[in-house]
């Protein structure tokens, strides 16, 4: 899969319907790297379609790759949070 660039990911933010990237890998707002590399990991165990039967797994598989992509990257978090904190 091609990774968002920078620029897909800034139009992505004025989405109406910008998922909760924090629920998604269940981790709290104000978690370090290294517990959101270890909860993605986890997860990814879980919900990984090779372990995981049904079209569910992949869908959620996807959602957990694009939550760790945002949330990994500084950058891309902070405009996350920026955007995400307008929308509350």
């Amino acid at each position: 899969k091609k990774k968002l660039s920078d620029e897909d990911f800034r139009k992505s933010l004025l989405s109406k319907n910008l998922p909760d990237y924090y629920a998604i890998l269940q981790i709290q707002n104000d978690a370090n790297p290294d517990e959101i590399k270890t909860q993605f990991r986890k997860l990814a165990k879980k919900w990984h379609p090779d372990r995981k039967q049904g079209d569910d797994a992949e869908k959620k598989m996807a959602q957990i790759n694009m939550a760790y992509e945002v949330l990994s990257n500084p950058k891309r978090r902070e405009m996350y949070d920026q955007h995400f904190s307008k929308k509350s």
